[in-house]
């Protein structure tokens, strides 16, 4: 399954996003501020954006 998350670099969504990973799921995440330590992985995707103003972060809603 692909997932999107928005507030991809908080407390929890770091959490959520190891867990959907190891489950087998790719993840987008986008969150205005960077990704507070790295996970290198193939099925996660980072937007760095603000999702009050329009972006890259839109398309990647479609696609996922």
């Amino acid at each position: 399954m692909n997932i999107f998350i928005t507030g991809g670099s908080g407390f929890i969504a770091l959490q959520l996003i190891d867990f959907l990973i190891d489950s087998g799921h790719r993840v987008t995440a986008v969150d205005a501020l960077p990704m507070p330590r790295n996970i290198e992985n193939e099925a996660l995707t980072f937007i760095l954006a603000d999702t009050t103003e329009p972006g890259q972060w839109q398309e990647a809603i479609r696609s996922t």
